[in-house]
């Protein structure tokens, strides 16, 4: 088992494992070879991605060969175009397991004894169980001698599990929105009792028991967390994990927000930055909330991959308090919001590098739906978005 984080992963623990003789096990493969379109070699190695991520996880090393499970020199894939192979394998696992997979975790280790190795890292996947599309439709596991074909049991208890996991994050979203709402508003910090945007980000690793950042190694300088529509705030820790908050002083008292980093990784942001005073009251700024919202998710899935917290994670959002609010810059015959509490459709994030404008559209449909129009006007022909002031 490698417990080392991939990044930190040298040419030194690659050598160790061939030193200590460490044997193939539930959470380590070894592969003397890249997988290639002939025969079924790509579909075994997919199978042995799926085995992993629907299990609890693992490493596999391609370029080191191995003999009953003990990894043998020579080490090394020989003379291969490295970049061009770490694309094909990620393309493969993008096109072809299906729920898709995160984008994998990769390092090249190089100067051993016949060119580089390998390490394709695979966490445990929340959106379990993942299969591999052709042929064989077949559902795998992963066990102390191998990949193994789930049973009925497994399989079911898999989907149960899945199906857990959403009701578990709706219901996360839907009672932090409650929490929100009316003159009794439970919130990190003192807040008036106004219209708020709230926006979650949840990866599906914080559904483990065992996923926590230890506030101890947590430094507030690798990360940037500012309530939604603010630039930065007053911080300090709390009993949840990390605090960032602006509380209106003076005039500005209808301007107030909070950041909370959760132990788990989970990122929650309430704010009222995104409604606007106008000559007929106080109506909610879709431009603003759009731009706000794609700088914040900006924002917050840097820090959580500096914390090294893994995706997928889902983008999860509420307007709270705006029932017969109107938009603002609309028109008289607008529709009003019609509810207390609008939940807005998920989205989720699988790669770090995603077009996060492009991903939030969804999210961005529901604002506007609930205002009575037919969706979000800030996308071109070609689905690029383009922030409105």
């Amino acid at each position: 088992m490698i417990t080392t984080p991939i990044a930190s992963i040298t040419k030194q623990d690659i050598e160790g494992l061939v030193t200590n003789k460490v044997i193939e096990s539930r959470y380590i493969e070894y592969k003397r070879d890249l997988p290639t379109s002939k025969g079924d070699s790509d579909f075994k190695c997919l199978a042995e991605i799926c085995a992993f991520a629907n299990t609890d996880g693992g490493h596999i090393l391609f370029g080191v060969p191995e003999h009953q499970g003990v990894p043998i020199p020579p080490l090394g894939l020989g003379s291969i175009d490295v970049d061009q192979e770490k694309e094909r394998l990620k393309n493969l696992i993008r096109d072809r397991i299906v729920p898709r997979l995160a984008s994998p975790e990769m390092k090249v280790i190089w100067d051993l004894q016949n060119g580089p190795v390998l390490v394709l890292h695979i966490p445990r996947s929340w959106s379990a169980p993942h299969m591999v599309t052709g042929k064989k439709l077949s559902f795998y596991v992963r066990t102390s001698s191998g990949k193994d074909p789930m049973d009925y049991r497994q399989l079911n208890d898999a989907f149960l599990v899945r199906g857990e996991t959403s009701r578990r994050l709706r219901q996360f979203r839907d009672e932090r929105a409650a929490s929100l709402l009316g003159s009794n508003i439970q919130s990190p910090i003192a807040l008036p009792s106004e219209p708020l945007a709230l926006l979650i980000i949840y990866p599906l690793s914080a559904c483990s028991e065992t996923s926590f950042i230890n506030m101890q190694n947590f430094s507030p300088r690798d990360v940037r967390l500012p309530p939604l529509g603010f630039d930065g705030g007053d911080r300090r820790y709390n009993i949840d994990g990390y605090l960032v908050y602006y509380q209106g002083r003076g005039g500005q008292q209808l301007r107030s927000g909070y950041c909370q980093l959760h132990r788990s990784g989970v990122i929650e942001s309430a704010s009222s930055a995104v409604f606007v005073d106008t000559q007929h009251g106080r109506m909610l700024s879709i431009p603003l909330f759009e731009r706000y919202t794609v700088e914040a998710v900006k924002q917050y899935l840097a820090s959580l991959e500096a914390l090294e917290v893994q995706l997928p994670a889902f983008v999860m959002g509420a307007i709270v308090g705006a029932k017969g609010m109107g938009r603002a810059g609309g028109y008289r015959d607008d529709h009003p919001i019609d509810r207390d509490i609008v939940t807005l459709p998920d989205v989720i994030v699988e790669d770090f590098s995603c077009d996060v404008p492009r991903t939030l559209r969804p999210l961005f449909d529901g604002v506007c739906n609930a205002c009575g129009l037919p969706g979000s006007t800030s996308y071109n022909e070609e689905g690029e978005w383009q922030a409105r002031m």
